[in-house]
């Protein structure tokens, strides 16, 4: 599937109020060209789902340890995406742990830039909360992560595992015995608390991390050259603790999400939207 251009996929109010609004960038990227391509605020009455035109529901159905249920990731009618995990139960009275996720798949895939997310953590045992970047054809060829793709993890965050940490975490060569990982976090004290912005700079040289302006980590390689799709999600599993431990219902409350580019990474993204793919290529 190739994605059109951010600019032709909103109305031109919407690009305009998003010119608008000039967020500001971490310090070190300032006066560095950028230029903002993609915002959300979650604007929208309480129990909405996120503006379609940028955000689908993630995949519904069993994921890890939990189950994904469209109606744990709506609106709160306050400007936020409420992505909430509880207790539930299925059709046969069993217990089960329920979650979601939202992602731009299909709406919104770029390449290079950016990326940041303003939120308020989770703060019980069991799940984690993630922003992350990632293609659907991570491994697709094994050893080509350029063309193939690059799950990038923004970041996760786990409240009891690693409290106060800000993990940031690369995941390339699929998901089985190819798989590769690298990572990096920092403790940074009271980071459970409050709001807190969590970005990463992907280009050409790297990925440079980024948590409430100031530069938490970098990791070299591998480097995506592909357009990638972005998520916001809550996943249940013993990562993260032990659920039933979990004071449930929590919340990872998502207040915004921005997007900058460079001119000639923008120029890339709308090159790419328009030329097709040769056949048989990851993604074609």
């Amino acid at each position: 599937m190739r994605i059109a251009p951010l600019a032709l996929l909103l109305s031109t109010s919407a690009v305009v109020a998003m010119a608008a609004e000039k967020p500001s960038l971490p310090a070190p990227l300032a006066g560095a060209g950028y230029e903002l391509v993609f915002s959300e605020d979650f604007e929208g009455a309480a129990g909405a789902p996120a503006d379609p035109r940028k955000w689908v529901d993630w995949t519904p159905g069993k994921r890890k340890d939990g189950w994904n249920v469209p109606e744990c990731a709506r609106l709160d009618g306050k400007g936020h995406l409420a992505i909430v995990t509880r207790r539930g139960v299925d059709e046969q009275g069993k217990v089960r742990w329920e979650t979601g996720g939202v992602w731009t798949k299909g709406k919104v895939e770029l390449t290079h830039g950016y990326f940041e997310v303003r939120c308020r953590q989770i703060t019980q045992p069991g799940h984690w909360s993630a922003f992350w970047i990632t293609s659907s054809t991570i491994g697709k060829p094994i050893g080509d992560p350029a063309n193939a793709g690059v799950e990038i993890d923004v970041m996760e965050y786990l409240a009891t595992v690693h409290k106060d940490e800000s993990l940031h975490t690369l995941h390339w060569d699929g998901y089985a015995k190819e798989h590769k990982v690298a990572h990096v976090k920092r403790k940074i004290p009271g980071l459970g608390e409050g709001w807190h912005t969590y970005g990463v700079k992907w280009d050409e040289s790297g990925y440079t991390f980024f948590t409430d302006g100031e530069q938490t980590g970098f990791i070299k390689e591998p480097v995506s050259m592909r357009p990638q799709y972005m998520l916001l999600t809550c996943e249940v599993g013993a990562w993260g603790g032990d659920i039933r431990k979990a004071k449930l219902p929590d919340t990872f409350l998502v207040d915004s999400v921005r997007v900058w580019q460079t001119p000639a990474q923008r120029k890339a993204d709308a090159r790419r939207a328009t030329q097709p793919k040769p056949s048989g290529a990851p993604g074609a």
